[in-house]
């Protein structure tokens, strides 16, 4: 490295400890935005699962009736 790169390399130090609370406000909401974003794909994905799964028990609840009831009649 050379002088210089040395020079920005302290220069961006100075910046990083004198913008950390911004950086650590930016961080935070980042992460907020992330967690709730998480917890609504999770919440809808297991609200679809639900609903596919009763629907599905529909379905075969109502095709063994009718194959019940076919099968009586005939």
């Amino acid at each position: 490295m050379t002088n210089a790169d040395n020079t920005l390399a302290k220069e961006g130090l100075m910046n990083l400890t004198t913008v950390k609370p911004t950086v650590v406000i930016i961080v935070g909401l980042v992460v907020t935005v992330v967690v709730e974003a998480v917890v609504v794909v999770v919440v809808v994905v297991v609200v679809v699962v639900v609903v596919v799964v009763v629907v599905v028990v529909v379905v075969v609840v109502v095709v063994v009736e009718v194959i019940v009831v076919v099968v009586v009649v005939v």
